[in-house]
Formats: structure tokens, C-alpha cells, sequence
């Protein structure tokens, strides 16, 4: 057993179910408060932009400086946004508006947080358990997936919006907590002799000039402009189209991550029979029908199921 490994393991899996709880309370609040999808999009775009403009430049950040740092200084620094969103709710002034420049904010700081959690898995295990790693990282976030959505939509009616908002900010601090008693063996940072910027534009000429990875990149982000932004109008599906409560968004966020952890179980079977080419084009395709299919639904298990499978194809998609 890898003790650097389990408290990591752990730490990434506590903020990523506190994480599902604050999107599912959030994005209903938003609803609520607007009862405009216009304004989902706008929170949704408040979260995303971020991720998309600085999430290449992260990469080259953690690259150049302690990753390990960088990812406990981004839980800690998260927490003051989503304290500032629960002392809002909780004095009774919080506005749209509000909720839009702390999503923002709050998306700025953790936009290198995937890239720095996933390349810190090196340094964690050894080479012969790399694999290994990787899988039960994935793992790890597809159950908070289920878990954290689940109860998310439960919380919403035990203790409230600014309840899930506390939970939130709760597990980052356990989650930075753990990170605190890992220890590595120091080691110093590789230096190109360039800036970031000259290494974000090398990055770039690199893929530009790779066919495969160019055509994996912009695939990739096609699917997380057009398709993986499904969940920010979650709400507006549970109460004007299928006519449930936050237990029902829960539900609803939860299955994709259900169809996801149950993908992993059978990926070994499919790819004796598929090669990994074929499932990632009958993944890609498959993956918006569904999701295309799931808007036309009006039967709260139907579209449940259709998520599910929409949560296994884009696993494929994804692996």
C-alpha cells in the first residue's frame, strides 16, 4: 500500500463529492432565483471559459513549478469563494449576479487543478503500478459522481442550498488537510530555458503538427463545448419537463456516473472484440444521440436510463 497514494487518492475523492453536491444545489438555486435557462448558460459559461482558456497555460505552469503545492494552495484558495456564495445565501442578499463573478472566480482557481491532479500520479506509485493508478483515480471520480449528486439533491431538502454551499467548502478543507501529510522526495523542476508563454506556443506547434492528437484535442473539446455542458440545465429538465424536486436532479446527475463506473466493468470485454478506433467513433457517435434522445424524453426513468448509457459512451469517449 502507497501511503502518498491513498491520501491523495482520498483527498481527490472527498473534494470531488463536495464538488457534486455544490453543482447540484447551485445550478438549482440559479433556477430558482432566475427561472431562466439563459442564466444556467451564463453560469455554466462563468465555469467553463476559465477552465478552457487557462487549463492549456496550467499545464505548463505545473510542469514548471511543486505540484503537489499547487494542488493544496487550489483547495484552500477555492474554499474563499464558496465561503463568500454561503455568506451571501445565508444573510439573504445573494443575487445572480453574485453567483456569476464567484463561479468565475472560484473556476479560475481550479482551472489547473485536473491537469496537476493527473500528472502528480507519477510521483505517487511506481512505473509498474502507473496503470493501476490511473484506473482507480478514474474510478475514484466516477463514484463521487454518483455519490455526490445523490446526495446533493437529498441535502437540498434536509439543510438547504447554503448547507450544501458549507459542505463544499468543509471537504476542501479536509481534502487540503490530507494533502498536507503527503511527502515526496524534492526534486527539481525541468527548465526548457523558456517562458510560458514560449512553452504554451511550443505545446501548441506540437500538436498542430501531430494529426492524431490534433484531431483527439479538438474532438475532445467539440464533445466539451457541445455535449459535457449537458448537466448546467439539469435543473430546467427536473422541474419544467419531468416535474421533480432536487431528489429528482440528484437522481438525474447521478446516472451518467452510474453508466460511467459500469462502462470501466465491461471496456476489457469490448476491446477483444472492437479495436480501440472503432469504439472511440461508435462512441462519439452514440454519445450526442443520446443525450439528443434524452431531450425528447417526458419519463423520469427513461431519461434516467438514456444518461446512463450517455455516462458509459462518453467514458469511452473519454479513456
Amino acid at each position: 500500500m502507497h501511503k502518498n497514494y491513498a491520501l491523495f487518492w482520498s483527498s481527490d475523492l472527498i473534494a470531488s463529492v463536495g464538488q457534486f453536491v455544490r453543482e447540484v444545489a447551485l445550478y438549482w438555486l440559479a433556477y430558482e432565483i432566475t427561472g431562466s435557462a439563459w442564466a444556467l448558460g451564463i453560469l455554466g459559461f462563468c465555469e467553463a471559459a476559465p477552465r478552457l482558456l487557462f487549463g492549456a497555460v496550467g499545464g505548463v505552469i505545473v510542469d514548471r513549478y511543486d505540484r503537489l503545492r499547487l494542488l493544496t494552495g487550489i483547495q484552500f484558495i477555492c474554499c474563499l469563494p464558496v465561503v463568500g456564495l454561503a455568506i451571501l445565501y445565508f444573510m439573504g442578499i445573494l443575487a445572480f449576479w453574485h453567483m456569476a463573478v464567484l463561479e468565475t472566480l472560484w473556476a479560475t482557481i481550479r482551472s489547473m487543478n485536473p491537469t496537476a491532479g493527473q500528472s502528480m500520479l507519477r510521483d505517487l506509485v511506481p512505473e509498474s503500478e502507473l496503470m493501476s493508478a490511473v484506473s482507480l483515480y478514474s474510478i475514484g471520480f466516477n463514484f463521487a459522481r454518483i455519490v455526490g449528486p445523490s446526495i446533493g439533491g437529498v441535502l437540498i431538502l434536509w439543510i438547504g442550498v447554503g448547507g450544501c454551499l458549507v459542505v463544499y467548502a468543509v471537504s476542501l478543507l479536509i481534502s487540503a488537510v490530507e494533502l498536507l501529510g503527503i511527502r515526496l522526495a524534492t526534486r527539481p523542476s525541468p527548465s526548457s530555458g523558456k517562458n510560458v508563454l514560449q512553452e504554451f506556443f511550443a505545446g501548441l506547434r506540437y500538436v498542430a503538427a501531430t494529426p492524431m492528437i490534433l484531431a483527439s484535442t479538438v474532438a475532445a473539446y467539440v464533445i466539451s463545448i457541445f455535449v459535457g455542458t449537458y448537466t448546467r440545465f439539469m435543473a430546467v429538465f427536473a422541474k419544467d419537463v419531468l416535474n421533480v424536486g432536487p431528489d429528482g436532479l440528484g437522481l438525474l446527475m447521478a446516472a451518467a456516473g452510474v453508466g460511467a463506473v459500469l462502462s470501466l466493468i465491461v471496456l476489457g470485454a469490448l476491446e477483444e472484440r472492437w479495436s480501440r478506433r472503432t469504439l472511440l467513433w461508435v462512441s462519439a457517435k452514440a454519445t450526442p444521440l443520446l443525450l439528443l434522445l434524452f431531450c425528447l424524453s417526458r419519463n423520469l426513468w427513461l431519461s434516467v436510463f438514456l444518461l446512463g448509457l450517455f455516462g458509459g459512451c462518453r467514458s469511452f469517449f473519454a479513456l
